[in-house]
């Protein structure tokens, strides 16, 4: 019996198709190309009707104001950004402390004492965290980009590993933010 691709797997695929549909500038695609059970004939035959050759329409031809012709792979750029965003990962703990100013003022005074220290921050999260992951050291354990909020996700995915920040504000409160790793 065959396994099922993984759904990280059917989305390159499904965002390729269409992709490929983009590149033969073709509007009626859907009925055909997304019917994975078109044979090579058929591919063939219903890519010669496009009005524009392929190769014209896979690259973006962009044109600086020095008339100098860049080409970029327009398409091909976005699939590049999927395939980063399934393979970066990273894994980062925190201090959540709800409130406003006195929440960030609090996380200042914690980020001096721990001193990038994480046996120091683990010992402080498990003291003043509202998060339940206070109880681990304010360990979330491994996660891709766009799993965290914005805020979160800027400064895990942007800044040095093995550095407290913060505080950093979100919708749930203050956070003190420690990258443990980082796959870049």
């Amino acid at each position: 019996m065959m396994k099922s691709a993984p759904s990280s797997t059917k989305k390159i695929l499904n965002f390729a198709t269409v992709g490929f549909c983009v590149m033969l500038n073709v509007s009626s695609t859907n009925s055909f190309i997304i019917n994975h059970n078109a044979s090579t004939r058929e591919i063939a035959a219903f890519t010669n009707k496009s009005p524009v050759s392929p190769k014209t329409n896979i690259f973006r031809s962009t044109t600086s104001s020095s008339t100098s012709s860049t080409l970029s792979m327009g398409f091909f750029d976005d699939v590049q950004k999927i395939f980063k965003s399934l393979t970066v990962r990273a894994s980062a703990s925190h201090i959540l402390i709800k409130g406003g100013a006195e929440a960030e003022n609090k996380l200042q005074d914690l980020k001096e004492e721990i001193e990038d220290s994480p046996v120091k921050f683990a010992e402080m999260a498990a003291m003043y965290s509202s998060c339940p992951s206070g109880k681990s050291g304010g360990n979330l354990g491994e996660f891709g980009p766009g799993q965290m909020v914005k805020e979160f996700d800027n400064v895990v995915f942007n800044e040095a590993v093995g550095v407290v920040h913060g505080p950093i504000q979100t919708q749930f409160g203050y956070h003190l933010i420690l990258i443990n790793e980082r796959s870049d």
